[in-house]
């Protein structure tokens, strides 16, 4: 069955739900055009609004924005262990949110959860990483009663 615009009553070419249909018929048949328009959808998932207003702004600040995530995402996967680890999920995350905003709507607020967790990959190509030292057990010396050397008042009160 075909669909119908319910508000005017036009009959659509394609049955309700056959988006994918849709998209692989014009593949056939204009494979550049489709291309070039995931193409735009990919880049403007960054930075398209609704509106169309300040777009251009908008895709610049998130060039720098990407420019210092991929640098952080380098040093962060350099560094081994823990930090790859979160450039792995943060880039997961962020794939995800992504192919979702790109095969809907490519509109910037859509990216917002997952540029939060980019950003986080940041700090490792500004700063310099080390990790924090394994936890020791110590066990001390000589028999205090107390850890730190010092005897507990009367009262229970510390010195």
């Amino acid at each position: 069955p075909k669909a119908t615009c319910s508000p005017c009553g036009l009959r659509l070419p394609v049955a309700e739900g056959d988006a994918a249909g849709v998209v692989l018929g014009e593949l056939r048949q204009r494979p550049w055009a489709v291309l070039r328009l995931y193409v735009a959808k990919v880049f403007r998932a960054w930075y398209g609004t609704g509106s169309h207003r300040y777009e251009l702004p908008l895709a610049l600040l998130q060039f720098l924005y990407a420019a210092a995530i991929i640098w952080g995402t380098w040093r962060a996967w350099q560094c081994g262990g823990e930090p790859r680890l979160l450039a792995g999920a943060a880039w997961l995350v962020a794939l995800y949110f992504w192919s979702v905003t790109v095969l809907t709507l490519s509109l910037a607020r859509y990216m917002v959860p997952a540029m939060a967790i980019l950003m986080l990959l940041i700090p490792f190509g500004i700063f310099r990483y080390s990790p924090a030292p394994a936890s020791r057990t110590e066990t001390p010396d000589h028999d205090d009663p107390v850890p730190g050397g010092h005897e507990p008042s009367a009262n229970g009160a510390k010195p």
